[in-house]
């Protein structure tokens, strides 16, 4: 069974370090600007070496004005093996249900045996 790493919580754009087969729990810190947003999602495009890995797709809900607001996502693992000890660069957006995209960032999970 892999350790639990702490919480990764993303402000901006940045890099993580973890270890292979480390389980981790993505979380974001945002604020709403302006009336209601219904429906809010994080989608994310993982990649390596600029090939699509993975994506995945989170529901964070509905937000009315103000904040600062924490959404924290499931429990994820790390890849784990040699050869899976690269960078991989998590291409995100946030939108909501008409499919307005409110914020895109990119973070980069950098997998290192010794970190």
């Amino acid at each position: 069974m892999s350790e639990f790493n702490e919480d990764l919580v993303l402000q901006g754009t940045e890099t993580e370090e973890t270890a292979p087969g480390k389980f981790f729990t993505l979380s974001i810190q945002f604020k709403i600007e302006n009336d209601l947003i219904s429906g809010l999602t994080l989608k994310r495009r993982v990649e390596l070496k600029g090939m699509a890995v993975g994506r995945r797709t989170d529901a964070i809900g509905s937000h009315v004005a103000g904040g600062p607001y924490t959404a924290s996502f499931g429990e994820e693992e790390a890849p784990s093996g040699a050869l899976a000890r690269e960078r991989y660069i998590h291409k995100a957006k946030i939108q909501d249900d008409d499919g307005n995209v409110h914020s895109e960032f990119d973070f980069v999970l950098d997998v290192k045996e010794e970190w």
